[in-house]
């Protein structure tokens, strides 16, 4: 029996004590065996470390041949010299991780076989990752593995997130079901989930979201739910879905037309991704996270921003709304964000822009890049912007009179504009700004 190849993370390990071809190791570093035959050294993986003179921080093997021994039987052996072992591709359809194993890490790359995973109580494997495997459900015996703390299935068939069974991993804190095909999300039976701190199920097939039967997840700081397929994210009719540890809510590349967080309360959200989906109207109740520090709305369909839906978010420190069709944004009274350090509205469709009524003394980047403006907003003489370090206006149809106007911060790099390439590079409008020898910027009369 063969497996090619095989790579084994190791703390102690002699290279030279068993039958080895092609062996390439740099002392304290990584050790290369290109054949290993442990059908001609009866103790196996074992005589690696019987005269222990270096030490790696791995060892690939690039071709192992084990004979008539099972791989259940590799895996003890190597856990005498490792915590760890990567298959890079694993060819058997079963595997078998007995109670005597003490490996800490396994992780087995292109599993495109396997079929079964048979586990009886084992109280040392505490990372287990499977790719690119066939199998469909998460299977049961893994609940055997009582001292799991990351459990990661990518690139492969799984079609449900099935809560109940993770439930009773009582050291579990992160489960990534990424590049599956889940289409439906199972609540467990328990009110808490024990331990689990980040949920990754990106890249599946998730068209609606009951954020009811994520409720139980109490602890739960990161959930990842970028490139599905969600149009709807509901709650039962006056239910309020508490999740009181989460920091992270990513909801990148959906099919959301709108979203309303009235009936989630996450006071400790800090992180919300909403980029790239069909949103036409701002998020409601963004005041329900007053602990928030990103908000990114962009790649997006919104037509206008209003910024007094962010006027009690005073620990916001990143707002991103580039690349949507905004025409118009609203301070329509003063708005205080005294964290603001990065506002971006890059690739939208804006004519003019008034920020008089936005107090924001730790703002340094602004970023109004592709839009329609003819003027810069004046944004210098305000108190509240002493820090603004970059005022990007690049790609704006700019008058010739605004560049002249804020030249001296044009000279400082603070203004950020268009320069023509060279002497022949055409301007449509026949006019030009002049900053220097070597900087022009065609402008409007």
């Amino acid at each position: 029996m063969e497996w090619m190849p095989c790579a084994v993370s190791v703390v102690v390990l002699l290279t030279t004590a068993a039958p080895t071809v092609g062996t390439l190791c740099d002392a304290g570093a990584v050790c290369r065996i290109s054949e290993l035959d442990m059908t001609a050294t009866p103790e196996g993986l074992a005589v690696l470390a019987k005269e222990p003179s270096s030490t790696y921080i791995s060892i690939t093997i690039e071709r192992l041949t084990i004979g008539a021994s099972t791989i259940a039987a590799l895996l003890v052996n190597a856990s005498t010299i490792t915590n760890s072992v990567q298959f890079k591709k694993f060819h058997e359809k079963n595997i078998f991780l007995p109670s005597t194993l003490t490996l800490e890490e396994l992780s087995l790359q292109e599993a495109r076989n396997l079929r079964t995973i048979v586990v009886p109580t084992n109280r040392h494997l505490k990372q287990l990752e499977i790719a690119k495997c066939p199998i469909t459900i998460v299977p049961p015996a893994l609940r055997n593995l009582v001292a799991l703390r990351g459990l990661r299935l990518k690139m492969s068939a799984v079609k449900t997130f099935n809560l109940a069974l993770l439930a009773n991993l009582q050291h579990l804190e992160t489960v990534q079901f990424t590049d599956n095909n889940i289409t439906s999300i199972y609540p467990p039976q328990t009110a808490i989930v024990a331990n689990i701190r980040i949920v990754d199920l990106s890249y599946n097939q998730l068209r609606r979201l009951d954020m009811s039967v994520l409720r139980s997840l109490q602890l739960m700081k990161t959930l990842t739910l970028d490139h599905n397929q969600l149009s709807t994210i509901g709650y039962r009719p006056g239910e309020t879905v508490t999740l009181p540890s989460l920091t992270t809510l990513r909801l990148l590349n959906n099919k959301l037309e709108r979203i309303s967080f009235a009936q989630l309360n996450a006071t400790r959200l800090e992180f919300l991704v909403l980029s790239s989906n069909m949103l036409n109207t701002v998020p409601q109740h963004l005041d329900s996270f007053p602990n928030l520090k990103l908000l990114t709305l962009s790649n997006n369909q919104l037509a206008s921003f209003d910024f007094t839906s962010l006027q009690s978010l005073a620990h916001l420190q990143s707002l991103d709304l580039f690349n949507n069709r905004l025409r118009s944004v609203d301070l329509p009274g003063e708005i205080v964000l005294p964290n603001l350090n990065h506002l971006a509205l890059a690739n939208n469709e804006l004519e003019s822009i008034a920020l008089q009524q936005l107090t924001a003394p730790r703002l340094s980047s602004i970023d109004l890049g592709n839009n329609l403006l003819v003027t810069i907003p004046n944004v210098f003489e305000k108190e509240g912007m002493l820090q603004l370090q970059s005022l990007n206006v690049v790609d704006n149809p700019l008058t010739c009179a605004t560049y002249d106007t804020h030249r001296k911060h044009i000279q400082r790099g603070v203004i950020v504009a268009s320069w023509l390439g060279d002497n022949l590079e055409l301007c449509s409008t026949g006019k030009y700004f002049t900053l220097s020898a070597t900087q022009r910027a065609c402008c409007r009369a």
